[in-house]
């Protein structure tokens, strides 16, 4: 919120008037695995990346110079999600046919109903739940009329959503504030392509808490033509 992040600004400030007082100069070294980075202090570094090593080594960091700078490190790998990930929520995702030509077959046509079950460890603002759908499905409950608002469904425990974006590739559902207590979300969609899909994983994640976050994995949909 914004008082918090007031009250964070003007911490922060008095912390580095009593332990930061002493401008940074120099500069701070980076090695791993052999490969070096430099951040000059002249002016504001900006972020660098060294390459991921093949095998265990250490994060070397030192510095030259004035001053004790702070460094943020993080580690990025382009790594199927196999297990549910959690930090902050648990969520789970269960499908289920409305309509389906053929038991136990997807094919073009047929209607899921979707249900998405979000727990947050503590309360917490402005959560988006990001939901893949296949290429070519189309998320009713919008202004389709008649037929798609009859089969679309759309149903909530607990906490509403705050409002909901239907987008052509996933469903966003925005929730301003959450509690501790569980929230569950259902929708439905059609299939309206043929084809093998690989889903990417469903996200839930705080927008100003960049820590909590949930990642559930989605088996691949084949779709086939009817």
């Amino acid at each position: 919120t914004t008082p918090a992040n007031a009250a964070g600004t003007l911490a922060m400030r008095a912390f580095s008037q009593r332990f930061e007082s002493t401008p940074v100069t120099g500069i701070t070294h980076v090695s791993l695995a052999g490969a070096t980075r430099d951040f000059p202090w002249t002016t504001p570094p900006t972020p660098q990346s060294l390459p991921w090593p093949p095998d265990q080594s250490p994060l070397t960091i030192a510095h030259t110079g004035t001053g004790t700078p702070w460094v943020t490190v993080s580690a990025r790998a382009a790594v199927p999600i196999t297990a549910p990930f959690t930090s902050g929520f648990a969520a789970s995702r269960a499908i289920a046919p409305v309509s389906q030509a053929v038991p136990g077959r997807w094919t073009r046509g047929d209607v899921i109903r979707v249900t998405l079950t979000v727990t947050p460890r503590a309360p917490v603002e402005w959560v988006v739940i990001n939901d893949p759908v296949p290429a070519g499905a189309t998320i009713l409950g919008g202004a389709l009329g008649g037929r798609s608002e009859m089969l679309a469904g759309e149903s909530a425990t607990g906490q509403q959503p705050s409002f909901v974006e239907r987008r052509a590739d996933a469903l966003h559902a925005h929730y301003a504030a959450l509690g501790r207590a569980a929230v569950t979300y259902s929708y439905t969609l059609r299939l309206g392509s043929t084809g093998s899909f690989k889903m990417p994983p469903t996200r839930v994640e705080a927008l100003y808490s960049p820590e909590m976050l949930a990642l559930f994995p989605n088996a691949p949909i084949t779709v086939a033509p009817r």
